[in-house]
């Protein structure tokens, strides 16, 4: 069984125990009665404030968590930026009383990984505008460092080339935040996701990378990234792979609608200049150009849909 019918599976099974378990009260009940005692006996939630539970609420809540399982075993959350996963998480929440059968979890999957490359496009041009966006529009001293539309000069306004800056609370010894930020989370997630990598998290509070932040290490590697951490709050974040960093260009170009609608399905060696060049500047040498579009023709381009 793949996991789809074997969740389909677990899941008529422990309705038909529980309705056998509400049977077997109701048979109880009468046999009670019977004897001209009066029964006590009760299917009850929570043990503090307990809560007698008839057999539809029963069936309902077990439908819920089937489908929070059904959630947790195809591990979308995981591959998903902050805003794809509440969009995520909404939807599944406005669906939660749909029967949890095989024909059900086909259709709501094969929706969701439908959806997914436009809406998640669209999340990446967002991560780019936060990794891009100047945090201090002051011309004092102490920000001269987060210059410019993307963090350093020798970024254009529609592709990173090298580094970005970004605020890191936690790397200023006066501040009270006790998280990664949430942009750096995204952006790990979203090279996970191109470089293939799956089930991976080193982001964890209080893990060797939140440990190396709040101590303002210089330097220090994650899989994707060198990073510095600088005590007034700032975190530089270079990209190891050039690559990756292309191709990150590319999806928040599309996300963003700045390149032409089939921009990318055109054959590299059949595009003018002017488009050679925009492949050039996103990052792209022109071989991975070209691997990147046998990809996209499959719609592969993001290592999650595979």
């Amino acid at each position: 069984k793949n996991k789809l019918e074997q969740l389909v599976f677990e899941y008529d099974l422990c309705v038909k125990s529980s309705v056998k378990l509400f049977e077997e009260k109701m048979r109880v009940d009468k046999l009670l009665s019977g004897f001209g005692l009066n029964n006590e006996l009760s299917i009850c939630k929570d043990y503090c404030n307990p809560k007698v539970l008839n057999i539809n609420t029963f069936i309902e809540e077990m439908n819920q968590k089937f489908w929070r399982k059904f959630i947790d075993e195809t591990d979308f959350e995981s591959m998903l930026p902050s805003q794809l996963k509440d969009n995520f998480r909404s939807n599944i929440q406005a669906n939660r009383n749909i029967a949890f059968n095989l024909d059900n979890l086909y259709y709501f999957y094969n929706e969701l990984m439908n959806a997914i490359p436009d809406s998640y496009e669209k999340t990446v041009a967002k991560v780019f505008d936060d990794c891009t966006r100047r945090y201090n529009y002051t011309d004092s001293e102490w920000c001269k460092t987060t210059w410019g539309y993307d963090g350093f000069k020798s970024n254009n306004a529609f592709a990173i080339k090298n580094r970005v800056i970004i605020p890191c609370y936690i790397a200023n010894p006066n501040s009270y935040g006790t998280q990664i930020p949430e942009i750096f989370v995204d952006l790990n997630i979203i090279f996970n996701n191109i470089a293939g990598i799956k089930n991976k998290d080193d982001l964890k509070y209080q893990g060797e990378i939140y440990k190396a932040m709040t101590n303002h290490c210089k330097k220090f590697e994650t899989e994707h990234f060198l990073i510095s951490t600088f005590k007034k709050g700032t975190l530089h974040i270079y990209f190891k792979n050039k690559k990756h960093l292309a191709m990150f260009n590319y999806m928040a170009g599309r996300g963003k609608a700045w390149l032409s609608e089939g921009f990318a399905d055109k054959p590299y060696d059949d595009m003018n200049d002017s488009e050679k060049e925009i492949v050039r500047a996103l990052g792209f040498e022109p071989e991975d150009f070209k691997q990147m579009q046998l990809l996209q023709n499959k719609r592969q381009y993001i290592k999650m849909l595979t």
